[in-house]
């Protein structure tokens, strides 16, 4: 196990370049799968940094040259819509909604092959352009998304690889099963809507000819 401090690295003072070697790392631990690889993503700009960065394309070619096994756990918005349809096809995705700190902070985990895990964190912050203050609200409308690295951590310990797969596995197969519910219960209700507008129909038949039959016993009086 290794660890490894950002903010004791000269780079520190340029958040919007990313250390090398963290970089090599990573690739090299992505590129190493053999099986499977799980992804969680605590927030959305998680995904914004490793569309960035290429990183989501070293995953999607290690899809296409080894045939792995590729699960994302991310939440879904407006923001990483176009990046999960991107992914979609080469990868299983499931949207969550994590009850997290609002804060600039994101931790991202990757668990290869069930044996070892590669977690960092990110900072995420805008940076406003300002020309002068009269500008201000002109200027507001573009920002930029700076991201950095605080520090990652590789790990081969037996117990958190397991319990980090273990609650991916749980917060999937819980995933699926409100999919699921919301589908079925979806079905159900258009089930429902289906034969309420047939009995109406029906209904109606019956009223229309009862009021003819009344009609002609009237006149026959």
């Amino acid at each position: 196990m290794y660890e490894y401090n950002e903010r004791t690295d000269n780079n520190h003072d340029n958040p919007s370049k990313i250390d090398k070697k963290f970089l090599d790392a990573l690739s090299e631990f992505i590129q190493s799968i053999e099986s499977e690889f799980d992804i969680m993503l605590p927030r959305s700009a998680s995904l914004q940094f490793l569309s960035y960065y290429k990183i989501i394309d070293y995953i999607i070619s290690q899809k296409l040259s080894k045939n792995i096994i590729i699960r994302l756990l991310c939440p879904l918005d407006e923001d990483s819509g176009r990046l999960t349809k991107q992914l979609v096809p080469f990868v299983g995705h499931k949207s969550i909604k994590l009850s997290l700190p609002k804060t600039s902070a994101n931790s991202l985990f990757f668990i290869r092959d069930k044996k070892d895990i590669f977690s960092f964190s990110i900072d995420i912050q805008k940076q406003q352009q300002y020309d002068n203050k009269k500008n201000n609200r002109e200027n507001n409308k573009d920002s930029n998304t700076i991201f950095s690295v605080n520090d990652w951590v590789y790990s081969k310990n037996v117990s958190i690889v397991r319990n980090t797969a273990y609650c991916f596995d749980m917060i999937w197969e819980e995933k699926e099963n409100y999919d699921k519910i919301i589908k079925e219960k979806k079905h159900s209700e258009l089930l429902f809507d289906v034969i309420s507008h047939d009995i109406g129909n029906y209904h109606q038949i019956i009223r229309s000819s009862l009021d003819i039959v009344t009609s002609l016993f009237e006149k026959n009086k």
